[in-house]
């Protein structure tokens, strides 16, 4: 038997623009942030295979959002993403951003961590030292960093995979290397014919995709970009002590062969950073960029389970003063290609 494989089309597509700090007086972020996170759609075709929803598990176990959906719980607390009433998988999760309370996340810290766990600076207004914490406490999601957990579920059978991945600095002039400190980090779990009861544990190793890093091969130092030979940087392990809490391993050694970098050109301008653009026509095409760029294969009827954490890591040299009021504008686009058998 022999299996062809049929481009169906692009199946999801999450569009996330963050903008970082307007205005800070030290590395970390420790003071006000006004920062947003904004224009973040995500949206499925009929005719793709793919059904998609935002998922939460309350009180009476999972619950499902399709169309448009905000920010619901409390922000101190976590908040995730959903509506005043459950609904069912749909063909687009839209989110659109507003002014004041309508606001998708109104202020987010610099954030250190693996994308399970993240710390931010105990302290706000704190004089740091050396431009680090003292301290460090557990970040909150959706309030310090981007977190979303959303399901799709398959019409037909085929291979889900990464479409697009593009990143697009925004901001003004210098402002726009702030982008340079983005983390994207994906998990998913296997797809299945039963539906969750519960909320999933994520870690880099059993269910982690890939952590994307784009300008992980660039550092910022001494007023210029310049090749980082060992890209990955360290990050934040736990709360307390900032001088305890830092890992001894390399963001890119925890993630190991699902950490990802772009190729990137040896010149940054003082006007900022270049865009990054990445499409496959394919799943060959994506494997070829990246073998983590298959996400499962998937049977008619089944669910698999992701979560997108997206943040600016404060351990990286890009995450300085002179550049709040930067961000990304980060496009993530799934793609399903079918399987058919041939005798």
């Amino acid at each position: 038997m022999k299996k062809k494989g049929l481009i169906i089309s692009t199946v999801v597509m999450v569009v996330v623009l963050i903008a970082s700090l307007t205005t800070a007086t030290y590395a970390w972020f420790s003071v006000n942030p006004e920062a947003t996170i904004n224009d973040i759609i995500i949206e499925t075709q009929t005719s793709t295979g793919l059904e998609i929803a935002a998922y939460h598990i309350g009180e009476n176990g999972i619950e499902l959002y399709s169309g448009d959906v905000t920010l619901q719980g409390d922000v101190d607390t976590g908040r995730y993403w959903g509506a005043a009433d459950a609904g069912d998988y749909g063909s687009a999760v839209s989110m659109t951003a507003g002014e004041g309370e309508n606001t998708l996340i109104k202020n987010i810290y610099a954030t250190s961590g693996n994308g399970t766990t993240m710390f931010v600076n105990s302290a706000d207004l704190q004089a740091l030292k050396g431009g680090k914490p003292e301290n460090l406490v557990a970040a909150v999601e959706n309030k310090n960093y981007f977190a979303l957990d959303f399901t799709l579920r398959a019409s037909s059978d085929g291979t889900i995979y990464i479409k697009e991945l593009s990143i697009t600095p925004t901001g003004t002039g210098v402002k726009q290397n702030m982008a340079g400190s983005l983390r994207v980090a994906l998990f998913a779990t296997d797809p299945s014919d039963t539906a969750i009861t519960e909320a999933q544990t994520w870690t880099p190793a059993t269910n982690g995709k890939f952590c994307y890093d784009p300008y992980g091969t660039k550092k910022y130092v001494g007023g210029s970009w310049v090749t980082d030979e060992t890209p990955g940087k360290v990050y934040a392990t736990k709360a307390g002590a900032y001088t305890d809490a830092m890992s001894t391993d390399l963001l890119s050694a925890t993630w190991n062969n699902k950490y990802i970098t772009a190729p990137v050109a040896s010149a940054f301008g003082n006007n900022g950073i270049q865009a990054l653009t990445a499409t496959y026509n394919s799943l060959s095409a994506a494997k070829t960029a990246h073998s983590q760029y298959e996400i499962a294969g998937i049977t008619a009827g089944q669910m698999t389970y992701l979560r997108l954490v997206v943040w600016f890591d404060g351990e990286d040299e890009a995450c300085i003063t002179s550049f709040a009021g930067g961000g990304a504008k980060v496009e993530i686009n799934f793609g399903l290609e079918a399987t058919t058998a041939e005798g």
